[in-house]
């Protein structure tokens, strides 16, 4: 929960948009690897973690646990209640869902699926997941090398797999992908919710507006969004409103505070700002089979 230092209003916080690996106990012990930690996470919170890491893992028992421990702390460092958490790489898939059982009110598990596998690997994917509560799928085309339009049947093959399993999709959005190849697969696909993870970026964010204009299930994730006044747009736009607009923070890469600042300077009553902040992503996440 955070609170608002202009007039002391109370705000649950649903992370629709944050990372976790299980390579982060690696910076604890290897330096190429806290370097480079250094150079992708935020340098406060992995000082943090070098702080609290010690006895977080006192009071782990196992090494799944403790990692998850270290997610947890992470999000009560910045006030974040609960936290959508997407596999950074494919690897990262069963670790995610495992940390997700040992705190599942907090963490909200999303897989890590390329529509580049062929279809029997994928179709092995599927089976393996279906045992398991995950509540989406991620896309991220630019660190998956895929393209939406090239590899659009792969991506199709695994839609038709959420929608039948009642999931949801998030897409990295910006320099990195057409947001308009996103519309033309979400238009088709209605019954799945497609989140625009930041919203287009600055390069596409006229393309992600439009696009949940036209789409229902299109919602906007606004981390890393710079143009707070298109957040405004599509908050006051009829065809979308404050009810598909979400907070995001894209953890551990940007800052949560600023994340979180970007939203109650919004020219928006208290109520809308809950709905960014908390109830959208919760009400989307009930409607979904976990």
């Amino acid at each position: 929960m955070i609170i608002d230092p202009r007039d002391n209003t109370e705000y649950k916080v649903f992370d629709a948009h944050t990372h976790w690996s299980r390579l982060v106990n690696w910076i604890f012990i290897k330096w190429p690897f806290k370097k480079l930690l250094y150079m992708i996470a935020l340098p406060e919170l992995v000082d943090y973690l070098i702080s609290i890491w010690k006895d977080v893992r006192k009071g782990s028992k196992s090494r799944t646990e403790f990692k998850a421990k270290l997610f947890i702390e992470t999000l009560n460092f910045y006030g974040i209640d609960k936290a959508i958490v997407l596999a950074i790489f494919g690897f990262d898939n069963d670790f995610i869902l495992k940390i997700a059982n040992i705190f599942p009110e907090q963490i909200i598990p999303f897989i890590n699926l390329s529509p580049k596998l062929k279809q029997k690997k994928m179709e092995k994917k599927f089976q393996h997941f279906n045992k398991k509560n995950w509540v989406g799928v991620k896309f991220a085309p630019h660190f998956q090398h895929f393209h939406v339009k090239v590899h659009g049947e792969g991506i199709e093959r695994i839609y038709n797999w959420v929608q039948e399993s009642k999931k949801l999709v998030l897409f990295h959005t910006g320099s990195h992908s057409e947001i308009d190849d996103i519309y033309e697969i979400a238009k088709r696909y209605p019954e799945v919710p497609t989140i625009l993870g930041h919203s287009g970026l600055s390069p596409q964010i006229e393309n992600a507006i439009k696009a949940a204009r036209q789409a229902q299930n299109i919602f906007l994730e606004i981390s890393g969004q710079p143009y707070i006044y298109k957040i405004q747009e599509a908050l006051k736009d009829e065809d979308i409103g404050p009810t598909r607009i979400l907070y995001g923070s894209d953890l551990p890469t940007l800052h949560p505070f600023v994340e979180q600042e970007r939203v109650l300077t919004l020219n928006a009553s208290e109520e809308e700002k809950k709905l960014i902040f908390y109830k959208n992503i919760e009400k989307l996440i009930k409607t979904r089979k976990i």
